[in-house]
């Protein structure tokens, strides 16, 4: 073979080895990310420069940051970010008005033949980081195969276990973990947040009575069967939308179109009146199912979408009352001269032909279908259901966790429901209720035996001589307990010399309540209503959560309503002077 002939032959087999990679990549996949604040869209490749595309959604006149020092890992070597168009690297970036900015990051260019990279831009919890981003432009989001059939609704109660597989990031990052259930009995948000051990897996469990749904961030819900053991990998679900499982509800899913067809709630603000608001609620649906029907969307698609609109319904005509004294304060600052709308059973007639008890409602949007008893009257009478049971056994659960004792003819009452998780979960929490009450917790503090007025006076003066931080919070909030998580590693560094000191009320049941006490250090107060809701009055505050920071001398040199963190400081040492 001549040398000519040779050269021609090794470049051809050369440049049938090299790897072609795209240019541009439209929404490239990445297994994880640790921000909800970012989006990356898009990534483009050229001699000078790999740029990564971000659309970013954050709070309004809030600011983002870059860090200067934010690098591409690929290949086994770093580049570095060299500026970006519509944000300087190291300066803040203030949100607009919408909440949604965009942005482009130019690293150096990262050789054509490397296949994935990451995006680092620190190690602590709150930095921009996305892990094992595509540069080749050949991952595709994976087909969805519809159900054969809805599946069946089991309302049984049993312990779920999911462990979460997050393998995949093993040597580069331990996420802390944050999984929320909705639960429909009783009605609670129960929440979950871990770190994976050494094979990178971290367990979640608890008891469930009937279908729940769980939540990860960026991911969207599922929905569990009371009793089930699954492992749920989140690798690629924030890009995917969804993470990869198999359990009784796993065929579901949530059909591309679904967002065309919500509710708008604010059809609450176009009426004064009930039947006004109902008529215009009913338009709405019969206008969006039509809609759906007139679709070229598939058969389980409609099918979905027709589940969700009548969840919608279900959901609106228990809770329009609400929404006008949210829209009313919104608009007019205050509930002065706010007028609910009463309702009549009339208004109420035509969704008697809308199946609302379907059992397979449970299985769309948020899972745990409510109804007020207002509306279950008009819509169902007599009709013995699992909405009609549910609302009966609500309040014997409620007596249950408030550690009450139910009365004979309570007992009949759980003892005659005909869906087993009603009595199987009151059953379970009077055992849980024991065993939590049974415990001596040395930081619960017993109200001191005063006016209510003087209540707050008088729990600050046995802390007298030292900086004292009031929290005032309940276990149904997540912003407490996302600044308790902040606030716990403080106590032993910035905070050593602050006295802790908590109050709540009976909107958090006394069992939660004492269940999370001991992961929360300092001390621990459970006040009536009448006696927090005039300290909240004394701090013209309505809001969860709300600090007060007392001084040494007594005095209170700061209140916040929401945790603000360099507020909080400033006043802290203020109060230690």
């Amino acid at each position: 073979m001549s040398r000519k002939l040779l050269f021609i032959v090794s470049a051809l087999i050369l440049a049938s080895c090299a790897k072609d990679y795209s240019k541009v990549i439209e929404n490239p996949y990445y297994s994880w990310k640790t921000t909800s604040s970012l989006s990356l869209t898009l990534i483009e490749k050229t001699d000078s420069a790999t740029v990564l595309s971000f659309d970013a959604q954050y709070i309004p006149h809030y600011w983002i940051r870059m860090a200067k020092e934010t690098v591409l890992l690929a290949g086994g070597a770093e580049y570095a970010l060299k500026g970006g168009e519509g944000i300087v690297p190291g300066e803040y970036l203030w949100m607009p008005d919408s909440g949604q900015a965009s942005f482009k990051l130019f690293f150096e260019p990262v050789p054509g033949d490397v296949a994935k990279a990451d995006m680092i831009e620190g190690q602590d919890s709150r930095a921009f980081n996305f892990y094992d981003i595509d540069l080749t432009g050949n991952k595709k989001k994976p087909s969805v195969k519809a159900p054969r059939r809805y599946p069946e609704v089991e309302f049984v109660s049993g312990q779920t276990t999911l462990t979460i597989d997050m393998s995949f990031l093993a040597g580069r990052l331990e996420p802390e973990i944050n999984m929320w259930v909705n639960t429909m009995f009783p009605n609670e948000q129960l929440e979950f947040s871990g770190k994976p051990d050494a094979d990178g897996k971290v367990t979640f469990s608890f008891w469930q009575n009937g279908p729940a749904t769980a939540f990860f961030p960026d991911c969207i819900p599922l929905h569990l069967a009371a009793g089930e053991t699954v492992s749920v990998s989140l690798e690629g679900s924030a890009w995917n939308g969804a993470p990869v499982w198999k359990g009784k509800y796993s065929d579901l899913y949530i059909p591309k179109r679904f967002g065309e067809f919500q509710i708008n709630q604010e059809i609450a603000t176009d009426a004064a009146t009930g039947s006004e608001i109902m008529s215009i609620l009913r338009k709405e649906y019969e206008d969006k199912v039509a809609a759906v029907r007139s679709s070229e969307m598939s058969a389980y698609e409609k099918g979905y979408i027709l589940r969700s609109l009548r969840w919608q319904v279900c959901y609106m005509a228990s809770s329009m009352t609400a929404m006008q004294r949210y829209f009313f304060k919104d608009a007019h600052g205050s509930l002065e001269g706010f007028v609910a709308p009463q309702y009549t059973s009339g208004d109420y007639e035509w969704m008697k032909e809308l199946d609302l008890a379907d059992p397979t409602l449970l299985l769309v949007e948020d899972g745990d279908l409510q109804m007020s008893s207002e509306a279950a009257g008009a819509i169902f009478g007599e009709e013995d259901n699992y909405i009609t049971e549910n609302l009966k056994a609500q309040p014997l659960m409620k007596k249950i966790i408030d550690g009450g004792t139910l009365s004979s003819e309570e007992i009949l009452t759980a003892e005659g429901f005909r869906y087993p998780m009603f009595k199987d979960g009151i059953d379970h929490m009077a055992k849980v209720v024991e065993a939590t009450f049974s415990k001596d917790i040395d930081s619960i503090k017993e109200a001191p035996k005063v006016s209510d007025s003087e209540v707050l006076d008088a729990i600050l003066k046995s802390y007298s001589g030292k900086p004292v931080m009031v929290d005032i919070w309940a276990t149904w909030c997540g912003p407490c307990r996302g600044a308790h998580k902040i606030l716990e590693p403080l106590k032993d560094t910035d905070y050593k010399d602050v006295r802790f000191v908590y109050l709540t009320g009976p909107t958090s049941p006394r069992t939660k309540w004492l269940e999370m006490v001991p992961e929360i250090r300092g001390d621990h107060y459970y006040l009536t209503e009448s006696q927090l809701n005039t300290v909240f009055n004394q701090l013209q505050s309505g809001g969860y959560p709300t600090y007060l920071i007392v001084g040494r001398d007594g005095k209170r040199v700061g209140k916040f309503i929401g945790y603000d963190a360099d507020g909080i400081r400033s006043a802290i040492e203020k109060a230690r002077k």
